[in-house]
């Protein structure tokens, strides 16, 4: 499925990209220290959730789960999304989107790796190119909210300086798959910790960058299907 990134570049105005994905891999438990990963292990435990065998951990995910729908299916209220960032590979650049990876807490009881094939991952279909960020990228705030009956509340919020930085999840990508994170890769980066609150009508989740004063943002609905007829 192409999308098309609207893609700005810093001092040089924007530009379209039509891109195709080729791979992708959904990263978890990819905090940047080992306190915040035994932290979040431990909140996944409690929440019935099987722990990983080594963080972190690294999800192939189908190609074609990566969407900028603007609504998902659901069955049943038990889901929930997820803030992370996601590193786009073209020919010639890495971007950077704000992603959200949306699961099924019941699936995630039994398999995190099914889990992660039931709904598409979201992204969006605004980027930055990561050589304008590199340099103050430990800046750059994660939020992710749900939409409730009192409006949207804030559910995660923090410095991408919690995971582990773009440089870390190719690496450790490549090491492990043998590939070269050619064009056509995408990777998303695993989420900080926060409130799961499953059930929402709509996720946002938010990229800003302080120090260029801009932000990006992806934001669906969801549509809850009935589990039988």
């Amino acid at each position: 499925m192409k999308i098309t990134f609207n893609i700005n570049d810093h001092g040089a105005g924007s530009r379209q990209l039509d891109f195709t994905p080729e791979r992708a891999s959904n990263f978890g438990d990819a905090g940047r220290g080992a306190d915040e990963v035994r932290e979040h292990v431990e909140e996944l435990k409690e929440l019935g959730f099987p722990a990983p065998d080594r963080t972190p951990t690294i999800y192939p995910i189908a190609a074609s789960n990566v969407s900028t729908a603007p609504e998902i299916a659901v069955r049943g209220s038990e889901n929930y999304g997820e803030v992370e960032f996601a590193l786009v590979q073209t020919d010639s650049d890495t971007l950077v989107v704000i992603a959200s990876d949306h699961s099924d807490m019941v699936v995630e009881t039994v398999s995190t790796a099914r889990a992660k094939t039931i709904f598409p991952d979201l992204v969006s279909s605004d980027a930055w190119n990561y050589a304008d960020v590199a340099d103050h990228w430990d800046s750059l705030i994660m939020t992710g909210e749900r939409l409730g009956d009192d409006g949207w509340e804030t559910v995660q919020e923090g410095s991408v300086a919690l995971l582990l930085s773009p440089e870390q999840l190719l690496e450790e990508l490549r090491r492990r798959s043998g590939d070269e994170n050619s064009a056509g890769t995408v990777v998303l980066s695993g989420t900080i910790g926060g409130e799961i609150r499953p059930g929402a009508k709509a996720w946002r989740n938010t990229l800003t960058d302080p120090v260029l004063g801009r932000r990006l943002v992806v934001e669906y609905t969801v549509r809850e299907e009935p589990l039988e007829l």
